[in-house]
């Protein structure tokens, strides 16, 4: 089994969850995807770790890709620039 084959819409994953009913989010899946603006003082490896399985993920890699999750960053390519270097 491929990886894009356990990946969900945003719409699948919106619609699975009743977000209005609990403050528990599983981290990747956070509904909002501005970006958070003290992720590294909770550790997150980026502003969009919260929501990035919920961003599209496609069959081959691109320039658009997170280095880390796979899925399109919400920011484009200049933060998976900026998360590249930070991986160096």
């Amino acid at each position: 089994m491929l990886l894009k084959d356990l990946h969900f819409t945003r719409e699948q994953i919106l619609a699975r969850f009743d977000w209005s009913e609990t403050n528990e989010v599983m981290l990747g899946y956070y509904p909002d995807t501005s970006p958070l603006k003290d992720w590294e003082k909770y550790g997150m490896y980026c502003p969009f770790e919260h929501c990035i399985a919920t961003m599209p993920l496609q069959e081959e890699l691109g320039p658009q890709s997170c280095p880390i999750f796979s899925h399109d960053c919400p920011a484009g390519e200049e933060q998976v620039t900026l998360c590249k270097e930070k991986e160096a």
